[in-house]
This record gives C-alpha cells, structure tokens and sequence, in this order.
C-alpha cells in the first residue's frame, strides 16, 4: 500500500475517533390522562436507537433508550449525556447528540405519562448537554410549537 493511501487511511480512522456520537431515544404510549393511549410510541423509541446504532455511528453504549419515559428520566438521560460530552471535550474531542421522541405533545410540551417537559425547558436541556451538534426529532402531535408559534 502507498504511503498517501496509509496516510488517507489513517486520517479517516483518527477522524471517526474524534467525535462522540450519542443518542437519547424516548418513547411514552402513555399521555396525560385524557390523551388517547398510543400503540407504538415506545417501539418506534427502540427502533429508531436500533437504526442509529446499526447505521448513525452511535455505539451501543452512548445510545440511550428510555421507554414509559417520565420528566425525570429524560433528565437523568440527558444529564448522562452531558458528564460523557464534558469528558469528551476534554478529551479533545467533538460530539454530536441525536434526541429523538416519540409519544403525545402539544403546542407546549411532551406529554411524559402524569408529567410534562415543556418545549423551551427540552431546548434548555438540549443546550445544557454542551453537545457541539444536538439534533431533536419529535414524533408527537402539535410539535411544532418547539420551533415556532402558530400562526
């Protein structure tokens, strides 16, 4: 082998090594108590975190999935996030944070169960991992309120 093909080699092999690719994968089938119970919000959870760590680069390890989420579990998740982002930083290395949802919402929040995490406090959450890329996919009714206001 050439050397400029060990040195390509080498440099895509450094390249993966220098980010830390994690994922939180939510799932609720349960809303508040007059939100219909859905079938497949925590399978679709399970699935998506089986997708991305097959094909998005996430070791099993930093691919969270938490099913019959509450409030409180999507903040322990994303506060194990943060601790292996701050590691990571100081490490030298960049990350990047995949959060998907999938369950009953509204124009103000995510319906976790009896609980709720409203939309700026996820953005809040998001942020607060320290991710230098944060994607958030939201599988639930009237989620667009988490990026804009009606009208």
């Amino acid at each position: 082998m050439s050397w400029p093909s060990l040195l390509l080699l080498w440099w895509a092999a450094t390249g993966w090594t220098q980010e830390l690719r994690m994922g939180v994968f939510v799932g609720n089938n349960d809303g508040h108590p007059a939100d219909q119970q859905l079938l497949f919000a925590d399978a679709d959870a399970r699935k998506m975190h089986d997708l991305f760590v097959s094909f998005g680069g996430i070791a099993p390890a930093h691919a969270l999935l938490v099913q019959g989420a509450s409030r409180r579990s999507v903040e322990h998740a994303l506060d194990q996030v943060h601790r292996k982002v701050v590691e990571a930083a100081n490490a030298g290395q960049h990350s990047t944070l995949v959060f998907y949802y999938s369950g009953h919402g509204d124009d103000q929040g995510l319906h976790l169960g009896p609980t709720a995490l409203a939309h700026e406090e996820l953005r809040r959450l998001l942020n607060h991992t320290g991710a230098d890329v944060r994607l958030a996919l939201l599988d639930a009714c009237q989620s667009g309120g988490a990026v804009r206001s009606k009208g």
